[in-house]
């Protein structure tokens, strides 16, 4: 490690993640929409990360880091952080620079107040977070789809960006027909904490932050968070009265109409969203929810998402 310097991300290296993004990834990144992302200053702090650079090059070969929120926790507002992006050039794997990166990641967010950093890793780094960086593995998410009878456009669509930005469009008029956009959002609007359980805090910055990753549609007394990712993704189904199988019904015929498949969603088992959606579609077992504390005592065992939490929602 000692060939190579880890430099905190700001505005004079973010041109270097999109590079790196792009190498990795195979595709141009959207810099607008990442840097969107990357702008956490509503919830208490930015730029939680680090790039890694090779002595003698310009080129980042590696980055971690982290995206601050704040979590409701056994009734106190604590500030958080969820693992984000994670990537290694391909010329520099194996070196441990992941381990390296998110060790001094993590010491960062701890300065910065973050008392916990959590994540849903995939079975690829899975064993770095758990096995390297003491991360605890409470339970593991699930994900529900309903299937749609249907002419399956979509299926064609994820190979075809023209049709997708066509039956995105169709899905926008057909959703805009069926349900009423959502005006002024009952805050804190999310089945997580208004069920009582412990969750991220869903205020207006954060669906200020969401607001151009999915919309939010109504029927009656149900708000759903939607958006179009090749198939139609629920982030949230907040009902006032717990009931949502008439918007999740709707949903399905405007699906349908859109030549949409499939209906998604992830979420914690035993979670208000779980309950409401586990008879409508096939559930089954998703990646593993963790964490990593800076502090003890915290109960972070107890704490339940949506797909709207994640930050690739």
């Amino acid at each position: 490690m000692s060939d190579y310097n880890l430099i905190r991300l700001d505005s004079s290296n973010f041109a270097d993640l999109l590079g790196l993004m792009e190498v990795v990834n195979g595709s141009t990144p959207d810099g607008h929409q990442l840097r969107k992302k990357y702008d956490t200053r509503a919830f208490g702090a930015e730029n939680l990360g680090y790039l890694a650079y090779k002595q003698g090059e310009k080129i980042a070969a590696a980055y971690y880091g982290v995206f601050p929120m704040r979590v409701m926790l056994a009734g106190k507002e604590v500030l958080a952080a969820q693992s984000g992006d994670t990537m290694t050039h391909p010329d520099h794997r194996g070196k441990g620079l992941f381990i390296a990166l998110a060790r001094k990641t993590y010491a960062l967010a701890a300065e910065e107040g973050v008392k916990f950093v959590f994540g849903f890793p995939n079975s690829n780094s899975y064993p770095g977070f758990v096995k390297k960086l003491a991360w605890q593995h409470p339970y593991n998410m699930v994900a529900v789809n309903i299937v749609v009878p249907t002419l399956p456009v979509n299926l064609l669509a994820k190979r075809l960006p023209v049709l997708a930005r066509l039956q995105k469009k169709w899905l926008t008029t057909l959703l805009d027909m069926f349900f009423v956009k959502a005006g002024e959002l009952p805050l804190p609007c999310s089945s997580v904490t208004g069920s009582g359980s412990a969750g991220v805090v869903r205020d207006r910055a954060f669906w200020d932050y969401k607001r151009d990753c999915c919309e939010a549609y109504q029927v009656g007394q149900t708000i759903l968070f939607l958006k179009y990712d090749g198939d139609i993704s629920i982030g949230d189904a907040v009902a006032a009265n717990g009931e949502i199988g008439p918007a999740i019904s709707k949903l399905r015929f405007v699906a349908a109409l859109a030549g949409i498949l499939r209906i998604k969603t992830y979420c914690s088992p035993g979670s208000q969203l779980a309950r409401n959606l586990g008879s409508k579609g096939h559930t089954r077992e998703s990646l593993a929810y963790g964490y990593v504390a800076f502090e003890e005592g915290m109960p972070l065992e107890q704490l339940q998402f949506t797909y709207a939490d994640y930050d690739t929602f």
